[in-house]
């Protein structure tokens, strides 16, 4: 296993079939690795050493912020946790509470109580629940306060 971020990104590289000199070159083609080995929870200890020694935080902060909406809600704090104190990992907390939310949102159990949460809610949860919910009262709700026409219109639309 690999222990360091080189070998970690090279051994990824190969499971992705990237030129792993490529990959510890070239921050696009790093991405194009990370992005490729988020599917596969068997590359994920790979992907937290990467992630851990990459030197381009908004790299890491994007491999993070994909990697949270593929694993379980109990596993997303471990990742946010990879990144450095700051706006990057307060900005992946903020996305894996969201994903709580959309988590209760697909499987039904977002309570009509919460009615009251959804003008708090990011423009990114807002247009994700207008654009796949299926909750009744969550798209009326976001018909009339989402925080866009395109949010509002969409809602409308699939109500």
């Amino acid at each position: 296993m690999a222990e360091s971020f080189n070998e970690a990104v090279q051994e990824l590289a190969v499971l992705a079939r990237v030129d792993p000199s490529l990959a510890l070159e070239d921050e696009h083609v790093r991405w194009a690795v990370y992005e490729a080995s988020v599917s596969d929870p068997e590359r994920h200890r790979l992907l937290q050493v990467a992630v851990c020694g990459e030197v381009n935080a908004p790299l890491a902060s994007a491999v993070v912020t994909r990697v949270l909406e593929a694993i379980s809600d109990g596993e997303r704090g471990q990742w946010v946790d990879l990144l450095p104190p700051g706006r990057l990992q307060e900005f992946a907390r903020t996305r894996a509470a969201e994903l709580h939310v959309w988590d209760d949102l697909a499987d039904g159990a977002l309570g009509e109580s919460r009615r009251g949460e959804l003008g708090g809610w990011s423009q990114w949860l807002q247009l994700r629940a207008a654009e796949q919910s299926n909750i009744v009262w969550v798209l009326d709700e976001l018909s009339r306060i989402g925080a866009t026409k395109r949010i509002r219109r969409l809602a409308h639309e699939r109500l």
